[in-house]
């Protein structure tokens, strides 16, 4: 077998990438002792140019042993499309490959094959590849959509990037029709406006709505299974935010209305001596900082912490609530098989929600007598706009409990907005607010959908947790 000077062979940037993986350096070792013990089993290969076919990782093991040659099979001059054929082969089987490359290099290769037979097909490209028609075709249609959509790149893996893009072109659809009955100049009652819920609900008028109904962020560390966090929501700064617009809410919101949250269960209530610690603690606290016994900044941080404590229900009642069920209601989800929080070793998948309910005034409930567990699945993955959701069911036996038919109904996280669809299931009037325009966009589409079709909904929804 002849060989070779490492050093005169040329390897492509493609190949030096794979260097980058800490992975690929236990490979590298590991491939190292096998050939110190057995030997090269199979040459590299070189084109008539000395560039590399294949072979990079036997070249990486053999320079990790301190050997300067390496046996070799030359090609001779090969076509373009030859030369490509034996690049994916190598980097499928090295497994180096992001899948936008792989599904890259598939779609160049039946482009060219196509060029030199107009008969050529993709089951033909499949088995010079050795993958299945289908993935032959899904990646001649992602790497066109690459072209145009750069963002795809960042899903994990082909499977997430076929349902994005699938999604995509749902929505576009969606998009074309709604645009078109726009046209006819229906008035929508219902609207997600993007913006920072506090700041946005500052803007709103003294009793403007008939009732308020939100899925706050929790602020906790969800984690679903594959390791993917649908948001991230510093604890802190959720706590700051929710209180702020509890505060707010009760302005906005007329007399005798109600308001339902959401929330983190861990945070939805106190008990009798957390409030009585709370009471005693805010003179004391207030007197140091006027003594100076403690700065201004630990004063804040301790106030903070000490109104953190009273949980939603605190912050109801600090808001001027009249009435407040401490006691809060669980939404039950029976098909939930994602979300663990905490170590997935041990941690148990997050099945249920609390909320709570508050009402400024003298309001009553119109559906009475009702037990404070709600059972609901949840949308399934193929049926969401949004990461985290709710069922518009859900929403709209809420919403049907604190507003009459022409109420106007707000949703400071409205997610994807399916709180607006209850609503409008409702014949109320509906404002949400979404920071993420993506989210916002997607919502804005499901209303118009939902007003324009007359309200056949699919019957799924969704709301920030």
């Amino acid at each position: 077998m002849s060989k070779i000077k490492i050093s005169d062979i040329t390897i492509n940037e493609r190949q030096r990438k794979a260097m980058d993986s800490p992975d690929y350096v236990v490979h590298i070792k590991s491939l190292a002792e096998s050939i110190k013990k057995f030997g090269l089993l199979s040459p590299v290969v070189i084109d008539d140019k000395n560039v590399l076919i294949a072979g990079f990782t036997r070249i990486q093991a053999h320079m990790f042993l301190g050997l300067e040659d390496i046996e070799y099979v030359g090609m001779g001059k090969l076509s373009d499309i030859q030369r490509k054929e034996m690049e994916l082969a190598e980097n499928v089987e090295r497994m180096d490959l992001e899948w936008w490359e792989e599904s890259a290099a598939i779609a160049e290769i039946h482009t060219m094959k196509k060029i030199d037979d107009p008969d050529w097909t993709m089951a033909q490209t499949g088995a010079l590849v050795g993958a299945a028609t289908s993935k032959v075709s899904q990646s001649i249609d992602l790497a066109g959509a690459l072209d145009e959509d750069k963002s795809l790149k960042e899903e994990k893996t082909l499977r997430s990037a076929l349902t994005k893009r699938k999604t995509d072109k749902q929505l576009e659809k969606r998009k074309a029709v709604i645009a078109h009955r726009a046209r006819e100049g229906k008035v929508l009652p219902a609207v997600v406006k993007i913006g920072d819920a506090l700041e946005l609900i500052k803007q709103e008028p003294d009793e403007s709505y008939d009732a308020i109904v939100t899925n706050f962020p929790f602020g906790v560390d969800l984690t679903y299974k594959g390791g993917k966090r649908p948001y991230f929501d510093d604890e802190m700064e959720i706590i700051d935010l929710v209180h702020g617009v509890v505060q707010e809410s009760y302005r906005v919101l007329k007399d005798d209305s109600w308001f339902v949250g959401f929330f983190d269960i861990k945070k939805i209530t106190h008990a009798s001596p957390s409030k009585a610690l709370y009471q005693e603690m805010v003179p004391i606290l207030a007197k140091a900082k006027h003594s100076g016994e403690i700065d201004q900044e630990y004063y804040e941080y301790l106030a903070f912490l000490l109104t953190s404590s009273l949980g939603l229900t605190g912050w109801l009642e600090q808001a001027g609530f009249t009435y407040v069920n401490m006691l809060p209601s669980i939404w039950v989800k029976p098909n939930k098989t994602a979300g663990l929080i905490g170590d997935p070793r041990k941690g148990l998948v997050s099945s249920y929600e609390a909320l709570v309910w508050a009402c400024k005034g003298e309001a009553v409930l119109l559906k009475q007598g009702r037990q404070n567990v709600f059972i609901a699945d949840t949308p399934l993955p193929s049926e969401r706009l949004h990461d985290v959701q709710m069922p518009v069911d859900l929403c709209s036996h809420i919403i049907s409990m604190v507003s009459l038919g022409g109420g106007r109904i707000l949703d400071p996280f409205a997610g994807s907005g399916s709180m607006g669809l209850g609503a409008l299931d409702n014949q109320c009037e509906f404002v949400g607010y979404e920071i993420n325009p993506e989210y916002a966009d997607n919502a804005n589409l499901r209303l118009s959908e939902h007003i324009y079709s007359g309200g056949d909904e699919d019957g799924n929804g969704e709301a920030n947790e």
